[in-house]
């Protein structure tokens, strides 16, 4: 019933294959969980990841260079540079002066290198294929904010993210995720 299913002793525990698995589902071991092999990615020392993030920044300033002609390039070429990086983005959206992504990002990329990354090649990209002479050049604010989100609050965190414009228009915005926030120290 069970391929490459032995017990496993760590210690004072043993770890068996779960009851009533489906026959032909093969099954690895870690560190006292059980994942199917579906789930593995391989080639890679970290066999399962499931994280995520609500990243935010600014344009420099908060100028209002993220015009409509700007708006679905950028989004456009941020999912593109994401799964270069082999990041997932879940969600993108934002206003004239500030971007949203909510994002998988692999382990092997940290989160400071991921941001780095995609804010200087899109702010290059934008520059290069859709200069605005009115608004000037386009630039990022160094800062940026990252929160780290459970399973839970992934699907509410998209929503928020994708309806940033109408949370704006609305004044339903969440305070602490906002740009706003980012220029306070924490108390």
């Amino acid at each position: 019933m069970f391929e490459s299913a032995p017990r496993l002793k760590i210690g004072a525990i043993e770890i068996k294959p779960p009851k009533g698995a489906r026959s032909g589902v093969r099954w690895r071991f870690g560190l006292a969980i059980l994942m199917p092999q579906a789930y593995l990615v391989s080639g890679q020392s970290m066999s399962l990841w499931r994280l995520y993030y609500h990243l935010v920044w600014s344009t420099h300033e908060r100028l209002p260079l993220i015009t409509p002609k700007r708006e679905a390039a950028l989004y456009r070429y941020c999912n593109q540079k994401a799964d270069a990086l082999g990041a997932h983005l879940h969600a993108i959206g934002g206003i004239e002066d500030h971007v949203h992504l909510v994002v998988s990002i692999p382990p092997k990329v940290a989160i400071a290198e991921f941001v780095r990354r995609i804010k200087g090649s899109s702010s290059h990209y934008l520059n290069s294929h859709y200069p605005d002479y009115e608004c000037g050049k386009f630039k990022w604010q160094q800062n940026y904010g990252v929160f780290s989100l459970g399973r839970k609050q992934l699907d509410f965190a998209i929503a928020y993210t994708q309806n940033q414009k109408q949370h704006h228009l609305d004044h339903t915005t969440l305070p602490a995720i906002e740009p706003e926030a980012l220029s306070k120290s924490p108390s």
